[in-house]
């Protein structure tokens, strides 16, 4: 729209992200990463995403936050990882590269007056990114309020130490969604778990030069 706001009873979040969402002085082409528009369009509640390395995870869970944070004004987003220096590298390499970069979004959503830290990034819209860091303790989260909970890495959290603290955090949300992201390094661990509890749905996609199907 003139006005600058996304409309989202007209184009999905996918059709948004490619329209808006520039990397390395190109448009993010979805076609690249066909696995994801489900997710991209999808409204579920909690979701899982257990996938294997180098497949556009992170570039996927910063478009989305920051599509979701520009489509819903006041909408409050809560990323965590396991370590301190994994979340400095998303917030700056990943989210603000897509911000700085997209001249959409830094025109529109991005104030002079905004905070743009790497622990929080917040938006003309009054919609906000919190980022944070948490393993074993999840004190560093406690205090923040959020709409979504984007838990990274998720293998290697300690999720009866930090969840009950996450779900806190989202307690006063109407939407109260949770997104629970990584790569399974054993077939013991706390991703494997939620896998199990989960519907399982696997992406089968295509290679187009051998005809074979590839999960």
């Amino acid at each position: 729209r003139s006005d600058g706001t996304l409309d989202l009873q007209r184009y999905t979040r996918s059709e948004l992200a490619h329209a808006l969402i520039q990397i390395k002085g190109q448009r993010l082409n979805m076609d690249d990463y066909p696995m994801f528009r489900a997710i991209y369009d999808g409204d579920w509640r909690s979701m899982l995403l257990m996938t294997s390395r180098q497949v556009g995870k992170s570039t996927t869970l910063a478009g989305y936050g920051i599509i979701e944070t520009l489509a819903r004004p006041h909408f409050q987003t809560i990323f965590v990882t396991p370590s301190g220096e994994q979340t400095r590298r998303f917030s700056t390499l990943k989210v603000g590269k897509m911000i700085q970069y997209s001249p959409f979004v830094k025109k529109y959503f991005v104030g002079y007056d905004a905070s743009n830290r790497v622990l929080l990034r917040q938006f003309s819209n009054g919609a906000e990114m919190a980022f944070s860091y948490a393993m074993e303790d999840a004190d560093r989260v406690r205090g923040l309020s959020g709409d979504r909970a984007c838990l990274d890495e998720y293998q290697d959290l300690l999720p009866d130490a930090i969840e009950p603290v996450i779900e806190e955090c989202l307690r006063q949300s109407k939407f109260r969604y949770m997104m629970r992201c990584g790569t399974p390094k054993t077939n013991e661990n706390a991703i494997q778990i939620k896998w199990e509890e989960s519907t399982q749905s696997e992406w089968i996609i295509p290679c187009f030069g051998c005809n074979k199907w590839n999960a």
